[in-house]
């Protein structure tokens, strides 16, 4: 059949309902894909959105619990209770009091950079003693109902600088009240971790407040003034608008005057963080990937387009013939799309699953060592000191003439002060303090120095262009790669010596661990899977996974290991 044969009419008709059918299919797989995938991509900004609230609040509550278990470490001390004991019952004068009070103070200022000052009382609340910054009266909470909690008073400005008090009782045996320890702590790390908070784009905005009745109010905030919240040097201030509303609503998860807006609370406190995104760049880098996704269909469209109107013209009979073909071939490409994009899901969901699943187990296991550390300091250690002080008391309450007791109780607190140091290197080594306070590499050193001692491994330590500090997860995942690398020379290598490099170069820290030992075939372990042996490389390789690193291993049988961990800044 020869195009010739079709009249002009007929070929235009042709020609059109050609490009009507083409530009169907082309709404039909808009609708079919590209609509839903705008769909999930909302889904993930808004899941993010949420989570970047409840990844602050979980810092804000963490720093909260630190600083309230540094305030009852201070107030703890056995002799303390007794000295207010003794002057409440008008046994010692406030002088002496004071004179004994001010050293342990002084000593309690150096547990933490972040103590600025200690304000003892007495039972009648009369000032005992006090040590560096002083605390205003206004700014002072109200005892806490149960004798065991500890108070938490608003944040407040004091010389341009914000602090916060943490009011806690001190007990005696009886769990009679006997005084109170005012603890002020410097809050410039907890307002850094609101106003520096820069993954919400250039109008977005974090604000840590609380609730009063029927009113919202903020203690750090990095909005601009004209986003609702009043800035000021004081504490707290009125948040308005819809940052305001979010704050006094019950939905985690608001739209409101072209914002996003989620809310998390804070555990253990009634503060809530409130984290805002601009409609712009809320929904931007959403219609940004469906424009690079759309491009190429687009482009092929178009060539498709002009092509069909250049062949059109002389092959429209052509046409007629082939049009069964083209659509049989049109519902194959179709069922073979359906069919990737269901793969694509079903690939996807296990990633995240697996990813998921071994984030929780990491987050259990560092959750798991923080709880029986923090058992081991606060409760059995404690048992201890007391005992060793009973033991002291009992030893020097003995007769001249009983040596023989006297030595016996001298074995005794020497075994004791053992069992204490016994029990301090537990608890580093499940959660070093060192860690917290002044950051990876004199924690890694600490421990380093550990470990020569007790397992007579020689180990050289090299660090260059280190961050002081940078973000805590990373420093925390560092370390256990570190501690369980070398855990696995000491167990398994035979090594005599082991090479540990902590190196930053740009944006990325890199750390490797290189020993002389025995080595093994790491492909043969990735061949088997994970056995219980082998745990320890499997946890390192999720440590690194999880916060976007690289793992890597070399090794072989003779020729010792090589373990290289690089994670970004």
């Amino acid at each position: 059949m020869s195009a010739d044969s079709f009249s002009p009419r007929f070929r235009r008709w042709l020609f059109g309902y050609s490009m009507a059918i083409i530009l169907f299919l082309g709404v039909l797989i808009f609708g079919a894909t590209i609509w839903p995938m705008y769909g999930q991509l909302k889904t993930a900004q808004e899941n993010h959105l949420r989570e970047s609230a409840e990844t602050i609040a979980a810092a804000v509550e963490q720093w909260l619990q630190r600083g309230k278990a540094l305030a009852c470490q201070i107030s703890s001390r056995t002799m303390i209770r007794e000295k207010l004991e003794i002057y409440n019952e008008g046994k010692m004068s406030l002088h002496d009091l004071q004179l004994y009070t001010q050293s342990k103070l002084i000593d309690a200022m150096e547990l933490s950079d972040e103590v600025a000052g200690i304000t003892r009382l007495a039972d009648d609340n009369q000032v005992v003693a006090q040590c560096g910054k002083s605390i205003p009266e206004k700014c002072r909470p109200e005892p806490p109902e149960n004798l065991s909690n500890e108070a938490v008073g608003e944040p407040f400005y004091c010389d341009g600088s914000p602090y916060l008090v943490i009011r806690t009782q001190i007990v005696n045996r009886q769990g009679k009240k006997v005084g109170a320890d005012l603890v002020l702590l410097t809050t410039s790390a907890l307002r850094r971790l609101i106003t520096d908070y820069s993954y919400l784009g250039e109008r977005g905005c974090v604000i840590l407040g609380f609730r009063r009745g029927d009113a919202a109010y903020s203690f750090f905030s990095s909005c601009r003034p004209h986003d609702g919240v009043r800035l000021s040097d004081g504490a707290p201030v009125t948040v308005t608008g819809p940052m305001g509303q979010a704050m006094l609503g019950a939905d985690n998860l608001v739209s409101r005057e072209k914002m996003t807006i989620a809310r998390a609370p804070v555990a253990g406190s009634g503060w809530s963080v409130v984290v805002s995104i601009d409609w712009e760049d809320f929904y931007g880098p959403v219609i940004r990937r469906l424009t690079h996704t759309l491009w190429l269909p687009t482009a092929f469209t178009v060539v498709t387009l002009v092509g069909l109107w250049l062949l059109l013209r002389p092959l429209a009979g052509k046409m007629i013939l082939h049009t069964s073909e083209l659509e049989k071939e049109v519902r194959e490409r179709k069922r073979a799309q359906e069919e990737l994009n269901r793969l694509n899901q079903e690939l996807a969901s296990e990633y995240n699953k697996r990813k998921e699943l071994s984030k929780r187990l990491i987050d259990l296991l560092e959750g798991v060592r923080r709880g029986v550390a923090q058992d081991l300091h606060d409760h059995t250690g404690q048992i201890l000191t007391t005992l060793r002080m009973e033991l002291e008391q009992a030893r020097d309450a003995l007769p001249s003439e009983a040596e023989t007791i006297k030595s016996k109780l001298n074995k005794a607190m020497g075994k004791l002060s053992m069992a204490q140091k016994g029990l301090k290197s537990i608890a580093r080594g499940l959660l070093p303090p060192t860690l917290d306070y002044v950051g990876l590499v004199p924690a890694l050193e600490a421990l380093f120095d550990d470990l020569r001692v007790s397992a007579r491994l020689k180990i050289r330590f090299f660090t260059k262009d280190v961050p002081k500090r940078f973000a805590r997860e990373k420093e925390v995942a560092l370390y256990r790669i570190a501690q369980e690398a070398i855990t696995n020379v000491i167990k398994h290598s035979q090594a005599e010596e082991v090479h540990v490099t902590l190196v930053g170069r740009g944006e990325v820290i890199i750390l490797s661990v290189e020993d002389n030992g025995i080595g093994f075939e790491f492909s043969r372990i990735l061949r088997d899977g994970v056995s219980q042996d082998h745990l320890g490389l499997t946890l390192m390789r999720e440590r690194a996974i999880q916060l976007g690193g690289e793992f890597s291993v070399d090794s072989r049988p003779g020729g010792g290991t090589h373990l290289m961990v690089e994670l970004p800044l």
